[in-house]
């Protein structure tokens, strides 16, 4: 086997490794550095169905919580965002429009603080 075979076939292997390493320890980031006044809405999605509980809001509407129950739980800075974007249980919404999701498959664990502040608000109004 010549020297150009052996360095095409471990250039494969290189890829191969390299694309097993990404899915089983994906990057999505790093950390999102807003400040609490950035946040003008958190929404929670159910995963895969059920019924969705209501917004936190900065000016919230009718059927809608208050942001400032829940903004004490966000971690600042904010976790990046997680892949499968077809399956978002959580979107953070910037007061300039930009959207920020965080997805089930590998939802981060600085956010389950929030998770449960907003559960504990849901049934509490």
């Amino acid at each position: 086997m010549g020297r150009g075979w052996i360095v095409a076939i471990l250039a494969v292997i290189a890829v191969v490794v390299g694309g097993v390493v990404l899915l089983v320890f994906p990057d999505h980031g790093e950390p999102i550095d807003v400040s609490a006044s950035q946040i003008d809405r958190i929404q929670a999605y159910p995963y895969p169905e059920g019924s969705q509980g209501p917004a936190f809001a900065r000016v919230p509407g009718e059927g809608e919580i208050p942001l400032q129950t829940v903004i004490s739980s966000l971690p600042i800075p904010l976790p990046p965002p997680t892949g499968c974007p077809d399956q978002v249980v959580l979107r953070i919404t910037l007061v300039d429009g930009t959207r920020i999701e965080y997805g089930h498959c590998d939802y981060p664990e600085d956010m389950k603080a929030l998770n449960e502040a907003m559960q504990t608000a849901w049934r509490t109004t």
